[in-house]
This record gives structure tokens, C-alpha cells and sequence, in this order.
């Protein structure tokens, strides 16, 4: 394992393996093997969730400028790495925007996420509004619902867009189940700052497991500061982190 990687690891993990009285890594690593809480509570304690709705808003442009435009019948989107779900929602506010240019035009957003933990944070869709950062003021009131109470300075998405998203908890090492295949195969796949975490060979085998889940001519976005190597996918670059299938 990579110097840095393993001390990040360390760290991490440093407080379970005092409450388990491991001296080490290994030592962690073999009893997680025979013990399936302890491998959720390992992967909860590694996965790093450092996200905002509209982060990287190119992409978002490029998905409402480009990616969409002229564009009819049912689009189907994969949020492959969702985090608590400011994404998948940030995805669900341009397509509905879009579908409201055409009777014709519907979307299915499928979001999934390693963290049961996120994806449950995810599903309820409950943020500080202070955190929102809009580009336009009226899809405050149009997309959530202020809190009152004890949830003041919170809003949460409203029920029928939260609706609109299929929230799963899925592993990017392993090929996609059922119920996120089935909607399949996407017209845009987005899994953004998660390749920087893999080792090389480890991003290969996840951007492998997505693009089986893409259409030919559809278009995978990774992060601004992550690459695909092209030479070894079917692949051809667009620029900025964004991909698209042969």
C-alpha cells in the first residue's frame, strides 16, 4: 500500500483498533474478514464525504448545455458515488428543468453509495440552508421545504423529488446488482473524487465496472482533478473530467 494511503488508513482506524486491542493494520484487516459489522464499521470510518450541491458546476453546465440538449424520450442518469446526496439532488434539479422544456423529455436517476450511512443521510434529504447555494433563488421554494421548530435554518426536499431518486448502497469494486443494472444501460454516469482515493489497477477494475453500465456514445464524469486513462478503456476525453463511450 502506498506510504501515504496506509497512514491515512491509520488514522482512521486507529480508534477501533484500540477498542479491539489490535496492534496493527494487518491484524485489523484479518478480523474484519471474519467479521461483517466490524468490515461496515471499517468502511464507514474510511469513506471520506466532502461534498455541496452544484460543486463543480461545470459539469452541470456541460450536463444542461451540451449533454441534453436536443434531446427527447427518457434519460437515464447513475450517481455512482452520492455521498449524502447534495449531487444526486443538484442532478435532480437540472433534469427536472430540463424535462420542463418538453412534454416528451423524462429522466431516472439511480444514486448509490458504499456508506449505508450516507445513503440513509441521502434518502431523508435534509440539509442547512445555509449550505444550499442555489444558482436561482426561486428553486428554494420550488425543490425544498423550510423547517420551522427545532429545524429551523434547515430545508429538506420536497417528497416528490426525493421520489425522483433511487437511493442503494453499492460496493464500485464489484459489478452493479440488479437493482441499479436494471434501469441500465445509463446515458450519463456520474462518479466524481472517488478514483483519487484507488490505487491505479483498483481505478481500472471501478471504471471497468461502470462503463459495462453505459451506453455506447453515453458520457462518464469523473472529478476535475481525476483522469481515465484512455489508452486502456474504450474511451475517447472530452476534457474537464468528462468521458465518453466508443
Amino acid at each position: 500500500m502506498d506510504p501515504l494511503k496506509q497512514s491515512f488508513a491509520s488514522t482512521r482506524l486507529n480508534k477501533r483498533m484500540r477498542v479491539l486491542s489490535l496492534k496493527d493494520l494487518d491484524a485489523y484487516s484479518a478480523y474484519t474478514l471474519l467479521n461483517q459489522n466490524e468490515l461496515r464499521l471499517c468502511i464507514e470510518a474510511l469513506v471520506t464525504h466532502h461534498t455541496r450541491f452544484f460543486r463543480e458546476d461545470e459539469h452541470f453546465e456541460k450536463l444542461s448545455s451540451q449533454l441534453l440538449v436536443d434531446t427527447a424520450g427518457v434519460i437515464k442518469l447513475w450517481c455512482a458515488a452520492c455521498s449524502s446526496g447534495e449531487e444526486a439532488y443538484t442532478l435532480a434539479i437540472i433534469l427536472d428543468q430540463w424535462s420542463r422544456k418538453g412534454t416528451e423529455r423524462r429522466y431516472v436517476i439511480q444514486a448509490s453509495d458504499i456508506s449505508e450511512q450516507a445513503v440513509s443521510v441521502a434518502r431523508a434529504g435534509i440539509y442547512r440552508q445555509s449550505a444550499l447555494a442555489l444558482p436561482q433563488t426561486d428553486w428554494l421554494a420550488r425543490y425544498f421545504q423550510k423547517g420551522t421548530g427545532s429545524q429551523l435554518g434547515k430545508c429538506r426536499v420536497k417528497a416528490e423529488f426525493r421520489a425522483k431518486i433511487n437511493f442503494h448502497s453499492h460496493n464500485l469494486l464489484t459489478p452493479a446488482v440488479e437493482k441499479i443494472a436494471r434501469d441500465g444501460p445509463y446515458d450519463v454516469i456520474f462518479c466524481r473524487n472517488v478514483l483519487i482515493y484507488f490505487e491505479k489497477s483498483t481505478q481500472q477494475a471501478v471504471i471497468g465496472n461502470l462503463l459495462s453500465c453505459l451506453k455506447p456514445g453515453g458520457h462518464l464524469i469523473v472529478g476535475m482533478a481525476e483522469h481515465v486513462d484512455i489508452q486502456v478503456q474504450k474511451i475517447t476525453s472530452l476534457g474537464s473530467g468528462v468521458y465518453k463511450k466508443m
